[in-house]
């Protein structure tokens, strides 16, 4: 977590944050306030299932001047779970953020984060943990419903397949026995990755061969 926090103290511009859990945001944003000096008076936070008409009023709060800190803080929690209209009132905030405006957003699962406000932010990510197994593909897979995978699936740009790549890549990096379940699994996903991004082969044929293979191993 330190090394990102020293990376993105001097950023000005909206940052995205790859996290296991809301409780590590959490605890990333009170590490943040601390290094920067940011007082409660002058943090604000928003997580999707607080509507969009929360999330109005939280950017009228972050366009006012400091409290008592030199910096705003806005903190977006969940942010693979924003609507489209939720994005939309985001815009133009993130394109011009106040100067002493600073805006982090947490998400679990940045494959599914909306494109426009990917576009507008630079991305970081904290590393997985040893027992990690909370990454939105394999959330997915472990639920047992084709039907949830085909809906997300239907969301990915082919802009953000080498993102999802590179979250699979992270996972095999930390898993430690060569022959685990999820190893296998996670290397099948990748494997389907680079077809995809290679070639024009159908996405949801794809990953739905892998799906099958999936389950057909859970059952031996």
């Amino acid at each position: 977590m330190q090394a990102i926090l020293n990376k993105i103290k001097s950023v000005s511009q909206p940052a995205i944050i790859s996290v296991n859990s809301i409780s590590e945001a959490r605890d990333f944003v009170e590490s943040y306030c601390r290094m920067l000096d940011i007082f409660p008076s002058d943090f604000i936070d928003f997580s999707p299932e607080d509507g969009v008409e929360i999330l109005r009023k939280q950017i009228i709060k972050i366009k006012i001047k400091p409290h008592s800190s030199n910096l705003r803080l806005l903190a977006i929690y969940n942010s693979q779970d924003l609507t489209s209209d939720q994005a939309n009132t985001l815009l133009k905030l993130l394109e011009e953020p106040p100067d002493y405006a600073r805006i982090l957003i947490f998400t679990t699962s940045s494959a599914r984060l909306i494109s426009t406000v990917k576009s507008r932010s630079l991305l970081f990510g904290l590393p997985p943990q040893n027992s990690d197994r909370d990454s939105g593909w394999l959330k997915l897979f472990e639920a047992g419903g084709f039907n949830n995978l085909v809906a997300a699936l239907k969301d990915i740009e082919s802009g953000d397949i080498p993102a999802i790549f590179k979250e699979v890549m992270v996972q095999i990096k930390h898993q430690k026995a060569s022959e685990n379940n999820f190893l296998q699994l996670y290397r099948k996903i990748g494997e389907g990755l680079i077809l995809i991004s290679k070639t024009n082969a159908n996405r949801k044929l794809v990953m739905e061969n892998i799906f099958v293979w999936w389950k057909l191993k859970q059952i031996k």
